[in-house]
């Protein structure tokens, strides 16, 4: 798929603009605070239609606006369309597909999609489990039909059941054991199944960095005992006690991680930083092969100011992965870019306002 061109009203530190990334390579230049970041955030918002570090909505609108608007013009093989994101203080966001609201996963021919690669994601492994779900669920889980559905269903559920706990309320908790259990095993097995499928080509990617090192795996650390809808019912009740001690959940997949290492090695406590490093840029290039199996359509690729953060090995890998379809990178020297990634279209921004620059 191809983003064709964003338009963005109240969005963040930024002037209102209208912008059409290239096809290939563009670039987006500018000093730090200026609004890079703001940016590449919209340019994933407006497909995924939540950003990937706002808490809420609101901080996502411009200081003094009560609205904020994102337009999208999106070719995919089988013709162009207008997708938009608009947000209310005080309001519902809403999310349209050419004036209807969009329903994920409801489209036969499939949701636009989107990898975002920003300078925090370096911090995949060593950082806690939180992130590495987080990474799961906004971006690899694009691959999966149902994935979104799924994960939403459980977080109300698990939500209302620890409500229901802190409250004392034990003949509520009682009645939701069993939509516990459903909603945690049938997340529980897609998260499985997007593990599998995506070790293997951050295996490969981690190969071409590393091909000294011992292969990379990648595996599910699951916070539900057992993917048996039964067995996984006996086995929070058997906890009932030390939730009603603690006041909250204790099994399920909001206790999931991705488990990492290298040969034998556990990457997080026995890795050096250059192979942490390496393997959070392989599970990023993986997604987006991954992404592209699954839909056979390329996806968007958001290099927010990482390119700094690698070294040169890294920084070939990632310029091969670029050529191969639509990315948007942002930096804040243009002349350290590698030559394999000099832009077919050049940006630079402002203290919150986007300029076309010809490369230089």
């Amino acid at each position: 798929m191809t983003l064709e061109e964003l338009s963005l009203v109240g969005w963040r530190n930024l002037e209102n603009a209208s912008l059409e990334p290239s096809f290939g390579l563009t670039v987006i230049a500018g000093q730090n605070a200026q609004g890079k970041t703001n940016l590449l955030e919209a340019m994933a918002a407006v497909i995924t239609g939540s950003s990937h570090r706002a808490l809420r909505d609101e901080e996502l609108i411009a200081q003094g606006e009560v609205r904020a608007h994102l337009g999208a013009q999106i070719r995919r093989p089988s013709g162009s369309f207008e997708q938009t994101l608009d947000l209310v203080r005080g309001g519902r966001k809403e999310r349209r597909r050419q004036g209807k609201r969009v329903v994920a996963g409801a489209d036969p021919l499939g949701d636009p999609l989107v990898v975002l690669f920003c300078p925090e994601d370096l911090g995949l492994v060593q950082g806690g489990p939180a992130g590495r779900r987080r990474f799961l669920d906004q971006e690899a889980s694009q691959a999966t039909a149902g994935y979104g559905a799924a994960q939403r269903t459980y977080q109300r559920i698990w939500a209302q059941r620890n409500t229901a706990l802190r409250r004392g309320e034990g003949r509520v908790v009682d009645a939701l054991d069993l939509l516990w259990a459903t909603a945690a095993v049938r997340l529980t097995v897609l998260r499985r199944r997007l593990i599998e499928a995506l070790a293997p080509l951050g295996q490969e990617a981690y190969a071409a960095m590393a091909p000294a090192d011992p292969p990379l795996t990648v595996r599910l650390t699951a916070g539900t005992p057992s993917e048996d809808p039964e067995m996984a019912l006996a086995a929070i009740r058997a906890r009932r006690q030390e939730e009603e001690a603690r006041r909250t959940t204790v099994l399920g997949p909001h206790r999931d991680d991705i488990s990492l290492a290298i040969g034998d090695n556990e990457l997080r406590a026995y890795g050096s930083q250059g192979q942490q490093r390496t393997a959070a840029v392989a599970l990023k290039l993986g997604t987006v092969q991954l992404l592209q199996q699954a839909s056979g359509a390329r996806p968007l690729l958001l290099l927010d100011d990482v390119l700094s953060e690698l070294d040169g090995r890294r920084r070939e890998l990632l310029a091969q992965q670029v050529r191969e379809g639509q990315t948007v990178i942002t930096t804040t020297d243009a002349e350290f870019l590698p030559e394999r990634l000099q832009a077919d279209r050049w940006w630079e921004i402002r203290s919150g306002r986007v300029a076309e620059h010809g490369a230089p």
